[in-house]
């Protein structure tokens, strides 16, 4: 099974989707004490059965509200169930799997707005213009670098995979665009901006490195000797941090410059199938999803009641 296992893994281009249903469909197949079975005994598991493992794995994920009953977990839950329903489908398609038993298990209705907070212009401001005078204070090659990954995290709506990703050939300045490779392995063309381009110059001139990687560590790998890109786990960190600092009220994360491109270009009036090509998505619905901006204010529940006690 776990041959099996890594076969389906390879018809997955995204290396993050790769990981997440390693991690659930293991961890299934380990619950259960499958992971070492040969594929044609598992076969020999009845229908019903599977039915029941499947359902008894899933219930164990998902976390319920002992007073209402609701469901606390459902992305997690979902995602679990479409791991499992992705690796049974693979196994129907390609190895004559009798059914898919995760079929009977519906996904669970999740809110349909991100809970990631959203920044407005003036915040991202704020946030920016700290990291820069932190550059400019300290006048370390770490401190210049933290700038430019905040920047191109707002400017370009990148996620953090993305933006590690990024090396010095994907820029193509000359053309006025540079290329990402998006989620799912699919890559893309987006614009560059010259101011932009002009402050990686900068960045690069004065701070020369052999490293391909556009963001990397300051210090050679103890064991590798070379430069690595950073992780994705030290931006995180690194932004939680810095957004601590100047915006306490806030849960700041790198995905929060994501959506506050989206809800700053729809204030600028931007057309949101532009926003959604600059952004990845296929569907216009994300833009929706990924708006953060507030509408409690101008709702017809608050003018109402407004209305009501001027009325008193």
């Amino acid at each position: 099974m776990t041959t099996l296992l890594e076969r389906f893994l390879a018809t997955k281009r995204s290396p993050n989707t790769r990981a997440a249903y390693r991690g659930d469909i293991t961890a299934f197949l380990a619950k259960f004490g499958w992971g070492m079975l040969a594929y044609p005994d598992f076969c020999r598991i009845s229908a019903s059965r599977m039915s029941d493992q499947v359902g008894a794995f899933l219930a164990g994920v998902r976390k319920i509200d002992e007073h209402t009953g609701r469901v606390l977990n459902p992305q997690t839950w979902n995602r679990k169930r479409n791991a499992l329903s992705s690796f049974f489908g693979y196994l129907v398609d390609w190895h004559r799997y009798p059914r898919n038993p995760v079929r009977i298990f519906r996904l669970l209705p999740t809110r349909r707005k991100s809970s990631t907070q959203g920044l407005n212009a003036s915040e991202v401001r704020t946030i920016l213009d700290h990291l820069q005078h932190i550059r400019d204070d300290r006048k370390t090659e770490s401190s210049a670098r933290d700038y430019l990954v905040v920047l191109f995290l707002f400017h370009y709506a990148l996620r953090r995979s993305e933006l590690v990703s990024l090396q010095w050939s994907d820029f193509h300045p000359r053309q006025g665009f540079f290329e990402v490779v998006q989620k799912g392995g699919e890559p893309r063309l987006k614009p560059l901006v010259n101011e932009d381009w002009a402050g990686l110059s900068e960045f690069r001139q004065r701070y020369p490195c052999d490293c391909p990687y556009v963001f990397h560590g300051v210090r050679r790998h103890p064991k590798t000797k070379r430069y690595h890109p950073l992780s994705p786990a030290y931006i995180f960190k690194m932004v939680t941090k810095v957004a601590c600092e100047v915006l306490p009220y806030k849960h700041i994360t790198p995905h929060s410059f994501r959506c506050s491109f989206v809800g700053i270009a729809l204030d600028l009036g931007v057309d949101p199938v532009k926003i959604a090509h600059d952004g990845g998505w296929a569907d216009l619905k994300m833009i929706g999803y990924y708006d953060p901006r507030d509408y409690q204010q101008d709702s017809a529940i608050a003018m109402v009641a407004c209305h009501q006690g001027r009325a008193k």
